[in-house]
C-alpha cells in the first residue's frame, strides 16, 4: 500500500494517518470500483458509498479472505466469519441441504454457496455492490485466475471437474 499511497500523494491527494485503510478509501475516491484492480495482496473489504447510496464489496485475488452476504427481507448483512451472522437480530440461518452434501462429499462447500441456505461467499477476485433498495446490483469478477493441475489421479481430477461446474443461483 505504500507504493500507492506514493502514487496519490504524487497526484495531489494528501494523508492524515500512514494507515493502508486510508490509502483504500483514497483509491476508491479517485478511481471507484476500478481501485481494486490495483490493490495486490489479500484482503476483504466494504465501502459504503454516501454519495451514490450503495455498498462495495471485494474479496482478494486469490479469496484467501472470506467474505460472506446475505439478504433477507428488509435486511442485508455481510461478514467475514458465518458465525457472525449469527449475532445479526432477525436473521434466520437454516442449513441448506445441497451445501451439507458437498461439505459430506467433498470436505467443502463450492462458492458461492455456503452451509447457510441464503447465504452466499463472494468469489475470489469478486466485487458485489448494493444498491439503496438492498438489492445486489452487480456481482461480478474483477480477476480469474487459472490453474493448471498435472500428475494427479484420475479421481482428483473427476472431483475437480465435477466441483467446478457445480452450480447455484444467488437468490
Amino acid at each position: 500500500y505504500v507504493e500507492l499511497r506514493d502514487e496519490l500523494r504524487a497526484a495531489g491527494r494528501t494523508f492524515r494517518t500512514e494507515s493502508d485503510t486510508e490509502v483504500l478509501l483514497q483509491l476508491y475516491d479517485a478511481y471507484g470500483a476500478a481501485c481494486v484492480r490495483k490493490l495486490n495482496g489479500i484482503f476483504a473489504f466494504l465501502i459504503y458509498d454516501r454519495d451514490r447510496n450503495v455498498v462495495l464489496a471485494a474479496r482478494d485475488h486469490f479469496g484467501v479472505k472470506p467474505l460472506y452476504w446475505t439478504r433477507q427481507g428488509s435486511t442485508f448483512a455481510f461478514a467475514s466469519e458465518l458465525r457472525a451472522l449469527r449475532a445479526v437480530p432477525g436473521l434466520e440461518l437454516r442449513i441448506d441441504g445441497r451445501a451439507a452434501s458437498a461439505m459430506l462429499r467433498w470436505s467443502f462447500v463450492p462458492h458461492p454457496a455456503t452451509i447457510y441456505d441464503g447465504v452466499h461467499q463472494l468469489a475470489p477476485g469478486g466485487l458485489l455492490e448494493v444498491t439503496h433498495a438492498f438489492s445486489p446490483s452487480a456481482v461480478s469478477t474483477l480477476y480469474s485466475v487459472k490453474v493448471s493441475i498435472t500428475n494427479t489421479s484420475g479421481a482428483v481430477i473427476d472431483d475437480l471437474r465435477y466441483t467446478r461446474t457445480f452450480d447455484w443461483d444467488v437468490d
